[in-house]
């Protein structure tokens, strides 16, 4: 399972999404590794699920108490897919035999933006995505 930020690479993300990209990378490696032996290799790329990881996360000492209680409610008040909803996807992604399984309408759309701009597209995902993790509209 990697993340949406395996698909691009946000600001004040980069630990989460170098290890992200690592997960793409090594299931693409291992996809092409296994061809021809029955093997099947799928990597599943949730945008925002309504589950508790959020409530585990590490948050840098520099942002107060309230700071990080507004940032998860922004979080939670944007996770656009529930866990059942994600489980289906990724169930019917495996039983179809997908290389990617893309989770949400968010990852659907970040997956279009990074392959229609694969450099251009921070100048258009960057600004929102900051702005609403900064509770910005």
């Amino acid at each position: 399972v990697s993340s949406v930020y395996g698909l691009m690479g946000p600001p004040e993300q980069s630990a989460y999404s170098t290890a992200k990209f690592g997960v793409r990378g090594f299931t693409e490696v291992l996809r092409n590794e296994l061809k021809g032996s029955g093997v099947r290799v799928s990597t599943v790329f949730p945008g925002g699920v309504k589950t508790n990881i959020a409530n585990s996360a590490r948050v840098t000492t520099d942002h107060t108490d309230e700071e990080k209680k507004a940032a998860l409610k922004r979080f939670s008040d944007s996770a656009l897919t529930t866990p059942e909803q994600a489980a289906r996807t990724i169930l019917s992604g495996i039983r179809h035999n997908r290389t990617r399984i893309l989770v949400g309408p968010d990852a659907h759309a970040f997956d279009f933006l990074t392959r229609l701009m694969p450099v251009r597209y921070a100048n258009l995902v960057m600004p929102l995505l900051t702005r609403a993790m900064n509770g910005k509209t």
